[in-house]
């Protein structure tokens, strides 16, 4: 293994080139300007490194660098590429195996209504870990996990910080993280979306968006966004320990599993928050989806999860479907063992209307229903849950536990 050490673009692509397998390919500390599209090549398949000697210390500007070879690192970079093209991607990451790790990446924006999407990810096996990804204004995603034909299988968004995705006037189409795309719903992604920090984001209803089948997220901690997780056109997917602050959950098609979740503090409302099990005008997608589908919500486990102090300006903490002209509505479905805790609005609601969504044609058991204050707990039937105070305790990170015991200080062995 050689460590290569340049001070210039030209000799970094240069070694990278020729580099054997295990090489770092390293650029000292300062800005370097990247005058035409680049894409990384290398003649090796194995393994190689190109990074910043130092994480942080490095800043490129100008044209992007696309990944288009399997097994290469990109690391520690500061990435404020521009580019003038709408309907453009800043970076695509064609190669296997890949990894994007620590960079710092605040791309240019154009002038509204230009959308460009910022990192595609299209090879399978991929990571995109421990990078800050901040300031975009354009259209489109941050982060697109979506190949055509099939995949990206086996890709990771993990570690992250994502903030401050200010909406342009009339967009609906800019997610921070999605997986998938209309036409992919059953393909199997086996994907994984974890331990990120998402906040400070006015784009798209979409926060995180799903539309492919088998993808893991949990541990991510959601936080003051105009959108929701969303389960939009996908199957088997789980969705554990999230926590979800002034946000929201909308959900789906079959063979979830949504456990162990916190949301919190929803103050702000509108679309698809705190909860909704939306309707659906089909029982499963077709093979070839329209982006406008929705797949029935059936066969899932809701249970474990807690909505604590949800806001009246949502009208309903938790919904049981959405819209009752859809023909499809939520059935099937395990909802149990839940917490719901409100001082506003009302706790439960199955929606009515020409297709009414029903308690009753999904398993509803062990409930802990908690109004407080002006909130009232609606129409889950009294079959579905125990009216009592969960004894919430609220930690110092913003998250709850129960607190059904009496805290005491630790003592040593020897105390008296």
């Amino acid at each position: 293994m050689t460590d290569y050490i340049d001070s210039d673009l030209t000799s970094a692509y240069a070694h990278f080139q020729s580099a054997s397998a295990g090489d770092h390919v390293l650029l000292t500390n300062g800005t370097y300007n990247n005058p035409t599209r680049k894409s990384l090549t290398k003649t090796t398949g194995s393994t190689v490194t190109f990074a910043a000697q130092n994480t942080g210390g490095v800043t490129i500007t100008g044209q992007p660098i696309d990944i288009p070879d399997d097994n290469t690192i990109f690391q520690g970079f500061d990435l404020q590429y521009y580019i003038t093209t709408a309907d453009g991607t800043y970076v695509t990451i064609d190669g296997a195996g890949c990894t994007y790790t620590r960079n710092k990446i605040h791309f240019g924006n154009i002038v509204s209504p230009g959308a460009q999407k910022w990192i595609r990810i299209k090879g399978n096996n991929c990571t995109f870990d421990h990078n800050e990804v901040y300031g975009k204004t354009t259209i489109e995603d941050m982060v697109l996990a979506s190949e055509t034909g099939g995949g990206p299988t086996g890709c990771k968004v993990l570690y992250n910080y994502f903030h401050d995705f200010i909406q342009n006037p009339g967009d609906t189409k800019s997610e921070i993280i999605r997986f998938g795309n209309s036409d992919l719903a059953y393909s199997d992604f086996n994907g994984e979306i974890a331990y990120n920090r998402i906040e400070n984001i006015d784009a798209d209803t979409e926060v995180i968006s799903i539309k492919c089948t088998n993808v893991n997220i949990h541990h991510n901690t959601i936080k003051d966004t105009l959108g929701s997780l969303v389960l939009r056109q996908a199957y088997n997917c789980t969705v554990t320990a999230n926590v979800l602050i002034n946000t929201g959950l909308r959900v789906y098609g079959s063979g979830h599993t949504i456990t162990r979740n916190q949301i919190i503090d929803d103050s702000v409302g509108g679309v698809s928050r705190p909860m909704f099990i939306g309707s659906a005008d089909v029982e499963d997608l077709p093979v070839a989806t329209l982006n406008a589908n929705y797949a029935r919500f059936k066969n899932n486990v809701v249970s474990n999860n807690i909505w604590a102090n949800g806001n009246a300006s949502s009208s309903t903490i938790f919904m049981l479907g959405d819209d009752g002209s859809k023909s499809f509505q939520p059935t099937g479905n395990t909802i149990t063992n839940n917490i719901i805790q409100a001082s506003t609005g009302t706790l439960t609601t199955a929606v009515g209307g020409t297709h009414p969504a029903d308690w009753t044609a999904n398993t509803v058991s062990n409930n802990i229903l908690y109004p407080t204050g002006t909130a009232v707990v609606g129409d889950m039937p009294t079959s579905g849950y125990k009216q009592q105070n969960p004894l919430l305790k609220r930690l110092a990170d913003g998250s709850y536990r129960c607190a059904y015991y009496v805290d005491v200080p630790e003592v040593g062995p020897f105390s008296p």
